[in-house]
C-alpha cells in the first residue's frame, strides 16, 4: 500500500522555485503593462484620427472664409482710388452714392475669424505626438500662430474703425441709404463704381451736417484705414491662407497614408 507523506509546514522552499515563481509573475506583470500601453496607444490614435478629422472640416470652412473675404477688402483699394480721383478733380460731393459705398464698405468688419477648437485640442491633449509627420505637426503649429495673429490683427482694424470711421459714420452718413446701398451689391467696372441698391434710393442723396463735412479730412481718415486694412491682407490674411491651403494638402496625404477616409467616417 503507497504511503503519501504530506509536506511538513515547515517545509522551505529552494531559492530555484522561488527564482521561477519570481519570473513567471515579472513576465505576466510585464506583459501585461505592454498590453494595455498597446491598448492605449491604439486608443489614443484613434482619438488623433478623430480630432484630425475635426480639423480637416473646420479648415476646409476657413478655406472657404478666406476666399470669400479677400476679394471683398481688396475691392475697398479700387474703390478709394475711384473717390481719389473725385476727390483731386474737385468732384467728391458729386458723387455721393460712390461715398456712400465705400463708406459702408470699410465700416464692415471683415478680417476672417479662424476657429481654433480644434487646433486648440489636437494640441492641448499631447494629440500632436501621435502624428507621425514632422511636416504636418509643423504645419498645424504655423496655422494655429497665425490664428493668434489675426485676432490681433482684427483688435488693430476695430479700434482704427472705432476712433475714427465710425464718428464719421454716424455723423455724417445716412444710415438707412448705407443699408440700402449694401457694399455687397456693388462693384467696380473701369473708374466706375456700379451700384445695385436693395431697395428704392431717395431722390435726393445727401450727407448729414453736410456744411460741416471736410471733404481733406474723410480722404484722410478713409486713406488711413484702407492701408490697414491693405496691410493686414498683406502681411496676415493672404499668409494664412497659403498656411490653410498647405496644412489642407499635408491632411489629405495624411489620411490617405493612413487610409483614414475623413469624409464618411462618423462622429
Amino acid at each position: 500500500m503507497e504511503v503519501h507523506h504530506p509536506h511538513h509546514a515547515n517545509h522551505k522552499k529552494k531559492w530555484s522555485e522561488y527564482i521561477i515563481e519570481f519570473v513567471l509573475l515579472f513576465t505576466a506583470v510585464t506583459l501585461g503593462f505592454f498590453a494595455e500601453n498597446i491598448r492605449e496607444h491604439q486608443v489614443e490614435i484613434h482619438k488623433t484620427e478623430k480630432s484630425l478629422k475635426t480639423l480637416y472640416r473646420d479648415i476646409q470652412k476657413d478655406s472657404v472664409l478666406f476666399s470669400t473675404a479677400l476679394p471683398k477688402r481688396k475691392k475697398i483699394d479700387s474703390l478709394f482710388e475711384i473717390i481719389t480721383k473725385y476727390y483731386e478733380s474737385g468732384q467728391l460731393k458729386n458723387h455721393l452714392i460712390e461715398n456712400y459705398v465705400l463708406l459702408g464698405q470699410i465700416s464692415n468688419r471683415s478680417i476672417p475669424s479662424i476657429n481654433n477648437m480644434a487646433l486648440d485640442e489636437v494640441k492641448n491633449t499631447g494629440r500632436l505626438n501621435f502624428i507621425d509627420d514632422d511636416e504636418l505637426i509643423n504645419a498645424i503649429q504655423n496655422y494655429s500662430h497665425y490664428t493668434k495673429v489675426l485676432e490681433s490683427r482684427e483688435i488693430r482694424e476695430e479700434n482704427f474703425l472705432n476712433q475714427f470711421i465710425d464718428p464719421i459714420r454716424f455723423k455724417y452718413f445716412d444710415q438707412n441709404i448705407l443699408y440700402i446701398l449694401n457694399y455687397d451689391n456693388a462693384y467696380v467696372e473701369g473708374d466706375s463704381i456700379i451700384t445695385k441698391p436693395l431697395h428704392a434710393l431717395p431722390k435726393k442723396i445727401k450727407l448729414l451736417e453736410e456744411n460741416n463735412f471736410n471733404e481733406s479730412s474723410f480722404i484722410n481718415i478713409t486713406g488711413g484705414m484702407n492701408n490697414v486694412i491693405k496691410r493686414s491682407n498683406e502681411l496676415r490674411i493672404e499668409p494664412a491662407q497659403k498656411q490653410c491651403h498647405e496644412l489642407l494638402h499635408l491632411l489629405r496625404i495624411y489620411f490617405k497614408k493612413i487610409h483614414f477616409d475623413y469624409n464618411s467616417e462618423k462622429e
